[in-house]
């Protein structure tokens, strides 16, 4: 009897404990169409991020992480305007171009913050015309005031939820900068009461708030309060948290995401993906984390630049010569083993809604060494050795290809190539100082259409020609979206012929994540909306 009460009493116990268990620790929550609400995802990134002000966004990663915090007003879409509505509810254009009359949705509300202690949170006209203040002002660090100078004239705010612009001249372009990720609508307020503090306090409407930041770690919280729902009904989002973990090279993230401490690996290297899944024994064996591929076609263009302002790019011949003796077929099907696809006869990455037929009407061009030398031999111009600044690590990927390239150059024109490495911001502080001379650079357009590219060489340092500026003006003043076409073209045309650039490749963006990771989707410039992301176990 005593023995049979003991295990009634433990059997008792047990059944308490297994019911405390599973009301206390987290649990996904069923949602309509199969999903779930719930989890923690998990990625990492290479940068260090000094700050989450959008205002200083240069890189995927940070835009990547102001995507979870901020919304835009406009986001790109495939449909006619490459344009839509999202935190405005209508657009309204009038004086010929030159008035935009915005309208913000009225049921869209900030993160829920201190600093709205006995204020509205509600998204209002007044902070569209801050963010769009900031974005035009001269703070060190700006990096959105190029997109946008120039082009706004002053800002009146209408009633609580209208602002009105107005142009200094009609800029039909000016929707898809507003596109931009760093151009999400942040709180006036926020602004006032954090002060210098602001970059370490991001407040938007974002699907996510900045819970809080090590010197490792980002984690972001889910938005209680954010405003869209999926195509089913329900409300986004799904995970309740984001962490993302901080200064990771890329020879480490593999390793992280085979000992399964993050769900998502970007851009992996393909000289990397046997460290990161193993072998094909190791799957067989059931070793390997169960993961997919997600692959976008993606806007990014790789490709070579000259100081044309500066003997001896100043030569068309030379710069001739320099493309002839280039096997861009050989360095992406054999360096990069596939990793990208050669371009021969444009810059602007041919996507849906734009070809240039003034471009494809012309062979593109193949690799002639012979043709390169007797270009050079026409110059009249004798090198022995020119530098090139790559602009990242020398067992980088971008190395990899610069070095082939090093070699190709030497063989065909006899011209050494010292490759000097370093970061980014050193190549483009060479390249803004006019030191550099050829250059290895990388370009994801900043918002949609073909002016995002065409912009690159618009400042006075960098115009190639009249003809060029001359259409570029046009394009970007044009009526309708058919004359913007036409300009853009010439203006592609003119980089293309006079070969004032040399393009080698594109590049497709994938992730590989872990099967339990859904919904995963990603645009043309890298973003991911992770407000539709949800974990679900197989």
């Amino acid at each position: 009897m005593i023995k049979r009460t003991i295990i009634f009493r433990i059997g008792a116990l047990s059944l308490l404990v297994g019911l405390a268990i599973f009301f206390v620790l987290p649990k996904n929550k069923a949602a309509k169409g199969g999903k779930e609400y719930g989890g923690t995802l998990r990625f990492a990134i290479g940068s260090k991020l000094y700050t989450l002000n959008p205002l200083t966004s240069n890189s995927l990663d940070q835009q990547r992480l102001d995507a979870l915090l901020f919304d835009p007003l406009l986001i790109a879409s495939a449909n006619k305007n490459g344009w839509r509505p999202f935190l405005a509810k209508r657009v309204q254009v009038t004086s010929g171009g030159k008035k935009l009359i915005i309208q913000l949705k009225d049921h869209i509300y900030f993160h829920s913050d201190p600093c709205f202690r006995f204020h509205s949170r509600q998204l209002s006209a007044e902070d569209l015309e801050y963010t769009l203040s900031e974005a035009l002002s001269k703070k060190p660090n700006n990096q959105l005031e190029p997109l946008l100078h120039g082009l706004i004239k002053s800002m009146h705010i209408r009633d609580r939820f209208t602002l009105e612009l107005v142009l200094n001249d009609a800029y039909t372009h000016i929707f898809h900068i507003l596109t931009h990720p760093g151009l999400g609508i942040r709180s006036k307020r926020a602004a006032q009461y954090y002060g210098n503090n602001i970059d370490w306090h991001p407040v938007g409407t974002g699907a996510f708030c900045l819970d809080h930041a090590s010197a490792n770690e980002f984690v972001f919280q889910k938005n209680e309060d954010y405003w869209r729902h999926d195509n089913h009904g329900n409300r986004l989002p799904f995970l309740n948290q984001i962490s993302v973990i901080r200064q990771v090279p890329p020879s480490k993230e593999h390793v992280l995401f085979s000992q399964n401490q993050i769900d998502l690996l970007f851009d992996l290297p393909l000289n990397q993906l046997n460290q990161a899944f193993g072998s094909l024994n190791d799957a067989q064996k059931g070793k390997n984390e169960l993961h997919d591929v997600y692959s976008k076609p993606s806007s990014k263009i790789h490709y070579l630049g000259f100081n044309t302002q500066r003997f001896p790019f100043t030569n068309e011949l030379v710069r001739k010569a320099f493309l002839y003796a280039i096997d861009v077929d050989y360095l992406c099907n054999v360096v990069l083993k596939g990793e990208g696809r050669p371009v021969k006869n444009h810059f602007i990455p041919e996507q849906s809604g734009y070809v240039n037929p003034l471009l494809k009407k012309q062979e593109g061009w193949v690799y002639q060494p012979s043709f390169a030398r007797q270009l050079l031999l026409e110059s009249t111009i004798k090198l022995k050795q020119i530098p090139l600044y790559v602009g990242a690590s020398p067992n980088s990927t971008p190395a990899l290809w610069c070095q082939e390239l090093a070699k190709m150059l030497q063989k065909n024109l006899g011209i050494r190539v010292r490759l000097i490495y370093g970061s980014a911001e050193s190549k483009n502080k060479a390249i803004k100082s006019g030191k550099a001379l050829f250059w290895r650079a990388g370009w994801v357009g900043d918002y949609p259409g073909p002016e995002s590219y065409l912009k690159i060489y618009t400042s006075k340092t960098d115009c190639p020609s009249a003809r060029y500026k001359h259409f570029y003006n046009a394009c970007v003043v044009a009526k309708t979206n058919t004359q913007q076409q036409q300009f853009a073209n010439r203006c592609e045309q003119e980089l293309i012929l006079h070969t004032y650039l040399i393009p080698i490749y594109t590049e497709d963006f994938f992730v590989i994540y872990k099967l339990r990771a859904r919904n995963f989707t990603m645009n043309r410039s890298g973003v991911v909306d992770f407000a539709n992301v949800y974990l679900k176990e197989l």
